[in-house]
């Protein structure tokens, strides 16, 4: 009875599209936008030089899937976390061939989280791993602020992470972990990679990046700090 309320007072739209959803839709996409957002092909990146051991990717990063990955990072939809960690979750399950047993996630500029409210990523990540049955837990920090990865080269990019993040685990915590570390977009790598040379050094055996969407091919990117 209170969800029906609920449902009437405040009902539900699409992730995407921002279309009224029917009762009959619980889980947060309409059937129209399911059949036109493009999910990202089973080929995961091995990218050459880069320190994680794979990546694969949900989504590709264009027209209804960015507008609504940008409403989940700057507009406050916190709650986009679950539509968007249940078709992470799918996309790891059905391209990870790799074992692992640990999530965890690019770490945020704290001022940014604080003014969001909440941190991305680790929502992201956290439904990801209760989905998948695995533990979860922070395992990097920022230890200063980067540049806006917008209009940056490869090497620019490279360059403006290399640093900036360090070990927040407890020492030995990492130790032959086999780790998926989860992020929103994969643009070249950059982020993702600091982030599994950091992993490693402290011990990490493996480290499997998951994002939920990543770009074409030299596709300039507009989202603030995307990977």
């Amino acid at each position: 009875m209170f969800e029906r309320l609920l449902r009437a007072l405040f009902p539900p739209r699409c992730t995407f599209c921002r279309a009224f959803l029917s009762a009959e839709v619980r889980d947060g996409v309409c059937g129209d936008c399911m059949a036109r957002i493009r999910f990202a092909q089973r080929l995961p990146l091995h990218p050459k030089g880069s320190f994680f051991d794979v990546c694969v990717s949900a989504l590709h990063y264009e027209g209804m899937v960015r507008e609504a990955i940008h409403r989940f990072k700057f507009r406050g939809k916190q709650h986009y976390a679950k539509v968007f960690g249940r078709l992470l979750a799918y996309a790891v399950a059905h391209q990870l061939t790799e074992e692992f047993d640990l999530v965890t996630f690019v770490p945020s500029n704290q001022a940014k989280t604080r003014k969001r409210g909440y941190h991305h990523a680790e929502l992201l990540a956290r439904d990801v791993a209760e989905r998948l049955r695995k533990p979860v837990a922070p395992t990097l920090h920022k230890t200063r602020a980067t540049k806006s990865m917008f209009g940056l080269q490869p090497s620019q990019r490279r360059a403006n992470v290399l640093g900036a993040f360090d070990v927040s685990a407890p020492a030995g915590k990492l130790a032959g972990r086999r780790i998926l570390l989860v992020d929103d977009i994969y643009t070249t790598g950059a982020t993702l990679s600091e982030c599994a040379r950091v992993l490693k050094m402290a011990g990490a055996a493996c480290v499997f990046g998951a994002t939920l969407a990543r770009t074409e091919q030299n596709q300039k990117v507009s989202v603030e700090n995307a990977t």
